[in-house]
């Protein structure tokens, strides 16, 4: 007990609130880099495994379904699982339509076809089926029709619902599938003025 050759930390700051917990996630951070032994941090935090995190394992059902740094694992990920870890909370159905290996890109169909995406390349051929995972914070919400923006895609799509949640405003759109988005708090008063 004195002198483990592993320590394993299973969720040590689950029942802690937002504040204190990253507080002691910082205090262990310094802690496990002084440690002359491996450590093994069992967490389903995203904040936490990039806090404290060299090499991350993800497991499904007792399998890795993914490993590498946090951002290897994080930044691309391959499975549904990780991407809900990962805060991709928009989820669908796809199909790809064409290629555009020049720009980096693909178009996507979403759901029944009534979407069309503008997606990064990945290894897919015209016609296959996949799922496209977008990130409630990464789709920006307007008001009037943008000009000007780098965005490669922008639908037209009609507010759903708006509801605060911590520091963020979560928006649900239909703009021919349901997306939720983040927005900051000073959003609702723009739709106000």
């Amino acid at each position: 007990m004195t002198q483990p050759s592993v320590l394993l930390l299973d969720e040590p700051l689950a029942a802690l609130d937002f504040p204190v917990g990253m507080k002691i996630a910082e205090d262990l951070r310094r802690s496990i880099q002084t440690l002359p032994i491996p450590v093994l941090y069992v967490t389903h935090s995203r904040d936490e495994v990039f806090m404290l995190g060299e090499r991350m394992l993800m497991l499904e059902r007792g399998k890795i379904i993914a490993e590498g740094t946090p951002h290897q694992v994080m930044s691309a990920p391959r499975s549904e699982t990780v991407a809900q870890l990962a805060g991709f909370e928009n989820i669908f159905d796809a199909k790809v339509t064409s290629i555009h290996e020049e720009r980096g890109t693909m178009t996507c169909v979403l759901g029944g076809g009534m979407v069309e995406l503008e997606t990064p390349l990945v290894r897919a051929e015209v016609g296959s089926k996949l799922r496209v995972g977008i990130s409630a914070g990464d789709v920006l919400l307007a008001t009037t029709v943008p000009v000007g923006l780098s965005a490669r895609n922008i639908l037209p799509g009609q507010l759903l619902s708006l509801w605060q949640r911590d520091m963020i405003v979560v928006a649900r759109v239909d703009c021919g599938v349901e997306m939720s988005l983040h927005l900051t708090l000073a959003f609702p008063r723009l739709l106000s003025s």
